[in-house]
């Protein structure tokens, strides 16, 4: 059994009558990259607050390295938090911005020295100490705030939407720096975003937190092809989403009427004829051959794009009004069917591909069009 670094343990926080954190439970195993990963408002800022200790639980416990931390401010925890902004000392060399804690910790100038050039060689700024940090390029001050706080060897390095500030280009380098570092020092690391992008990449567990809970923890595969909840099949990555009505069950599937078409979906949670459900397929799944099949789901093209990593196309399937908009993704360099725009083409996926959920209710559905920009 792996050694737990971090246990959050029925915490709650309300601020006023509002519940930001409610009865979260998690355990993060020692040496593990953990993000925390939902939408604004969604209580994950406010759970890594009060694992550092700059808030405090209204119920519940947290422990650090089997240590109940409560009520400890965060100088006497064994973390560390790397904010968005960096709080770099500006005047400072990249050097004495590492060495200020340990500083702090009244060690002697060999010793901070020596753990000065190892922490800038783990973070690939050899060489770089003497360098006033305003000269410096975003991606490496980012290195000085993660090396300033390394140095100070944590249990757990918490990390507050660290790329945000960040052009795109860049933030996408820093993705597998993090990655690469942290495997490296094997320092516990819990991350928190709104990007999906960064979690997916770097993390070994993704917590998605909604309206202050938990909906699943699971490696990054198993979050993208499992969802447990509705939210989480809705939230993570792009999805097709079809609602229909449960006209029969079997074991661990149910077909499902949508509009003329019926479809078979594994059941994502206890499900019962009659009952309103959406399905959720993958759209990278999803195969596409030209020309109509009697085993396929047949349509017409509605849209060929390339978007320069996938060829993207949209399918309306089915015929009448109540036609079903299909969307797929094909790789760049995958081979191509000859279609365009008004091809007759045929679409299936693998058995147990397609998930279905208890449909949203209308509150649910004006959360999903807040969250359109932040899934994207």
């Amino acid at each position: 059994m792996s050694e737990i670094d971090v246990k959050v343990e029925n915490v709650t926080k309300k601020f006023g009558n509002f519940t930001a954190v409610n009865n979260v439970s998690f355990e993060v195993p020692k040496g593990a990259f953990f993000s925390i990963l939902g939408p604004s408002g969604s209580g994950k800022t406010t759970l890594l607050r009060m694992i550092s200790g700059f808030e405090y639980p209204d119920s519940g416990n947290i422990y650090i390295g089997g240590e109940i931390v409560n009520n400890l401010p965060p100088n006497k925890r064994r973390t560390n938090l790397v904010f968005q902004n960096l709080a770099l000392f500006p005047t400072m060399s990249v050097a004495k911005n590492i060495a200020f804690g340990l500083k702090r910790q009244h060690l002697s100038k060999q010793e901070i020295k020596k753990k000065v050039e190892h922490v800038l060689e783990l973070v690939d700024l050899k060489g770089l100490g003497d360098r006033n940090v305003n000269k410096l390029s975003g991606g490496q001050r980012q290195r000085v705030a993660l090396a300033r706080c390394l140095v100070l060897e944590p249990t757990v390095l918490l990390l507050d939407e660290p790329l945000g500030a960040l052009d795109l280009k860049l933030r996408e380098n820093m993705k597998l720096v993090l990655k690469r570092l942290q495997a490296r020092v094997g320092t516990t690391f819990i991350y928190v975003t709104h990007d999906q992008s960064e979690a997916l990449t770097m993390s070994n567990l993704v917590a998605v937190m909604n309206k202050g809970k938990i909906e699943q923890i699971s490696p990054p595969l198993e979050l993208f092809y499992n969802p447990k909840t509705y939210f989480v099949a809705r939230f993570i990555g792009d999805n097709n989403c079809w609602d229909g009505k449960v006209i029969s069950l079997q074991k661990d599937t149910c077909n499902v009427k949508v509009g003329n078409i019926s479809l078979t979906a594994k059941m994502g949670e206890n499900i019962s004829v009659g009952d309103e459900v959406s399905i959720f397929v993958r759209p990278e799944i999803i195969s596409l051959k030209k020309g109509r099949s009697e085993k396929g789901l047949n349509g017409t093209v509605k849209e060929f794009v390339f978007d320069g990593a996938y060829f993207r196309i949209v399918v309306m399937a089915g015929t009448g009004e109540n036609q079903l908009e299909v969307k797929v993704k094909i790789p760049q360099g995958e081979k191509i069917p000859d279609i365009n725009n008004g091809s007759e083409v045929s679409l299936s996926w693998p058995d147990g591909s397609a998930i279905a959920f208890k449909k949203a209710g209308e509150i649910e559905k004006v959360i999903e069009k807040e969250l359109e920009g932040v899934t994207a």
